[in-house]
């Protein structure tokens, strides 16, 4: 794919781009330049480029799998939640049935 306002290079010239690169002459400016293969960039085309492309039912499947994650934490987070509240009142009611007991076996006096 050559630029709309370039002319193609000489045979000469042809090299003057690496790794596949067209080469071609803006004639208004005299000078080269280039048009890069998918992978290269660079006035060039001498830096590689390492090209990621987003594949969309990938990055779905990543949001469903970090939403269902989220829910299955914040379940097992409720449910640890759940048990301490739980031994937390039991240890309060008995606290309260051992005061009671002790109160009957050990009355308070009234003296001064």
């Amino acid at each position: 794919m050559m630029a709309a306002h370039g002319e193609p290079c000489e045979a000469l010239e042809q090299s003057y781009c690496y790794n596949g690169g067209q080469c071609y002459r803006i004639p208004s400016m005299s000078t080269l330049s280039c048009v890069c293969t998918e992978n290269y960039r660079g006035l060039r085309c001498a830096e590689f480029q390492l090209l990621s492309k987003a594949n969309p039912r990938n990055e779905a499947g990543l949001i469903v799998g970090a939403v269902i994650l989220s829910i299955l934490i914040a379940l097992v987070l409720a449910g640890v939640i759940y048990c301490i509240c739980r031994i937390w009142r039991q240890k309060q009611r008995k606290q309260q049935n051992n005061k009671q007991q002790y109160s009957h076996v050990y009355p308070q006096s009234n003296r001064i």
